[in-house]
């Protein structure tokens, strides 16, 4: 990963935005990792109460996601990441003393949405440090951090699930807190405002969202299905499904996490344009459907061949993984205005909520309850989730979301 930033010439914004980006991950990964039994232990929710807690936080970042865009358009990117972060980190606190299924609850729907705000804004703030040339490349670099951040997160909770102790819980959640204050200490040395690049002045802007906009970022949700494919289908796939050991499912997540660290910034070089990371997202899904094609051979296969196949499939899901982020990225910031920016990804983020939302259950029910046809059922969503991104595309250009992004560069 050192490796990997030293080919890059940062200035001190984009170091501190790096940096913030790291920590944040550990301590979300920290706590995404425990939160379950955490919950069940210390808490002693039973699998249905939790189930609707992690529900909850979800529909909670779904609905606060424009809200908190329009804030970060209002009062500034900066002020508004710092604000929604330390409402995090006193959230992550007040579950040292949550002892009921109501109180957590409550706290669900508060971390829920600044979960989201938290994802929000630290987009907004790569536009204050980095011009419309070099925004990719940095949103590229801050998600190779992030899996860095959030893969060192779960090993650091593996021994506090061994140890299974409150106290060792309680001591979890004082370090994610930790963290969080880190990234608002990075966040404090960032610019106010943003410099000038060429996009126009900074003055409010008022207008609705074009629907095509609202449409592009549907169908970026169902190419996001990848992150329930990769978290929830393929572990159950591979248990329910083929011969493979257990143990398989760990490699597939370091094929994962390594590719995805090493090959991110290289995936994103073709977003450069709205167009090119218009046609970033369709060969997502391309890549997608084809994981899909080769993990519904997988059934049939056992030793050897089999694990080299789950890996085949899980490379190609990670190559889709790799395109979705970087075409989502230059297609969201290219035609978003930058007055309206933060109101724009909030709006562009609902396919992502929806698909945090619904993904899971639809996934396992296609891929386990209708096995192994469920994984071609899947493939189809994703292509014609493809094929709708460049006709939209065009169509959102052409309707003068902005005078010239089609053909402007926005990255690398």
């Amino acid at each position: 990963m050192i490796q990997l930033f030293r080919r890059f010439d940062f200035a001190p914004e984009h170091r501190m935005l790096l940096s913030g980006t790291l920590v944040f991950s550990l301590g979300r990964g920290m706590y995404m990792a425990g939160s379950v039994a955490l919950f069940a232990r210390k808490i002693g929710l039973s699998a249905g109460q939790i189930g609707i807690v992690l529900s909850v936080a979800g529909i909670a970042g779904f609905l606060a996601a424009v809200p908190v865009g329009r804030l970060g358009d209002r009062f500034g990117a900066r002020r508004t990441a710092l604000t929604v972060q330390i409402i995090e980190t006193c959230s992550m606190l007040l579950l040292l003393w949550t002892e009921s299924f109501s109180v957590l609850l409550f706290l669900a729907v508060i971390i829920g949405a600044a979960d989201r705000g938290t994802q929000i804004t630290r987009q907004m703030l790569v536009t204050l440090v980095a011009t419309p040339e070099s925004r990719v490349k940095l949103l590229a670099l801050m998600r190779s951090a992030f899996n860095v951040g959030a893969a060192l997160g779960a090993l650091v909770v593996a021994p506090v699930l061994a140890a299974d102790n409150d106290a060792l819980y309680d001591l979890l959640l004082v370090v994610v807190a930790g963290c969080y204050v880190g990234v608002s200490l990075t966040t404090l040395k960032l610019p106010r405002s943003v410099p000038s690049d060429g996009q126009g002045s900074q003055r409010k802007a008022r207008g609705r969202v074009p629907l095509a906009y609202a449409a592009i970022g549907i169908a970026n949700g169902v190419l996001m299905m990848h992150v329930s494919l990769l978290n929830i289908a393929i572990p159950l796939w591979v248990i329910q499904h083929t011969s493979a050991p257990r143990a398989a499912i760990s490699f597939l997540l370091v094929v994962n996490t390594v590719m995805a660290v090493l090959l991110q910034v290289r995936v994103s070089r073709s977003s450069g344009t709205v167009n090119g990371a218009a046609r970033t997202l369709a060969a997502s899904a391309v890549c997608c459907a084809l994981s899909c094609a080769v993990f519904s051979s997988t059934s049939l296969l056992h030793g050897v061949p089999l694990l080299l196949i789950l890996a085949l499939g899980v490379a190609l899901l990670t190559l889709g993984e790799l395109a979705q982020q970087s075409g989502a990225w230059g297609v969201s910031f290219g035609l978003a205005p930058i007055a309206q920016q933060g109101k724009y990804l909030g709006v562009f983020s609902f396919g992502g909520s929806l698909q945090d939302i619904a993904g899971p259950a639809l996934v396992t029910a296609v891929v386990i309850g209708f096995a192994p046809a469920g994984w071609w059922i899947l493939a189809a969503l994703f292509v014609a989730g493809g094929l709708l991104i460049i006709p939209l595309t065009r169509y959102a250009t052409r309707s003068s979301l902005t005078d010239s992004n089609a053909n402007k560069k926005v990255a690398v």
